[in-house]
């Protein structure tokens, strides 16, 4: 669970890192794919089965994964504090991991529903990079689909638990594909050619398995109506 907000967060630093540098660096197309082509099958593989599982049964295990998420994230930030502050790496990554995840596990309701918003960021900034708008607003995206989704999930909790995994579970499956398609010649050449040649191909790979797992883990939770996020 480790790999998947690890390649989570790959992604989100690969799209700020494109956005802050703006024409100085590839193109996030070129810096997604020469990622995943790195990347051994085995890993790919186990991207795939766990976005497979998070994407149909993301509802069941909610809590866990928020709590793995944050400690994750908590973890990168107390990495990247550690280097910009000259502080001692290991005390910083695991304290801030720590912290964070603890703190999911206290207001695990809350760490869900930020997630939810994480996720509508995410799926907002995709949709404005689809459309080839000017950084401004693919940040416009982020705000309004973080905002939104938020609030949407304050609202309906059951809700923060499809949206947030099923986004996961969808970009898990996405790079899982891509890093295996990459190691095969006859569709790497074409798969790489058409996602350089237009924008809105990752967005759409994203957005396409995205639905779908809603639509799944939905008509999934309907089958089991006293089921709730606190249990």
């Amino acid at each position: 669970m480790l790999v998947t907000t690890k390649t989570i967060a790959l992604a989100m630093s690969l799209a700020m890192q494109a956005q802050v540098n703006g024409e100085s660096t590839p193109p996030l197309e070129d810096q997604i794919l020469e990622a995943v082509a790195g990347w051994q099958a085995y890993t790919a593989c186990a991207l795939l089965a766990a976005g497979i599982i998070f994407a149909i049964y993301g509802w069941r295990i909610s809590k866990v994964l928020a709590v793995i998420n944050f400690a994750a994230i908590g973890g990168f930030l107390g990495h990247y504090l550690a280097a910009k502050v000259g502080i001692h790496e290991l005390t910083s990554t695991v304290g801030l991991a720590v912290v964070l995840g603890g703190l999911c596990v206290w207001q695990s309701r809350h760490g869900v529903s930020l997630l939810a918003g994480g996720a509508g960021a995410i799926l907002g900034a995709a949709l404005a990079y689809s459309l080839s708008a000017a950084d401004a607003w693919v940040w416009t995206g982020v705000l309004v689909g973080f905002v939104t989704f938020a609030l949407l999930a304050f609202i309906i909790y059951k809700v923060a638990a499809i949206l947030y995994s099923s986004v996961e579970g969808s970009a898990l499956v996405v790079v899982g594909a891509l890093s295996l398609a990459s190691t095969q010649d006859s569709i790497a050449g074409p798969l790489s050619e058409a996602i350089r040649s237009h924008v809105y191909i990752l967005p759409i790979m994203l957005a396409v398995p995205t639905v779908a797992s809603i639509i799944i883990q939905q008509r999934m939770l309907k089958r089991v109506a006293g089921w709730s996020i606190d249990d």
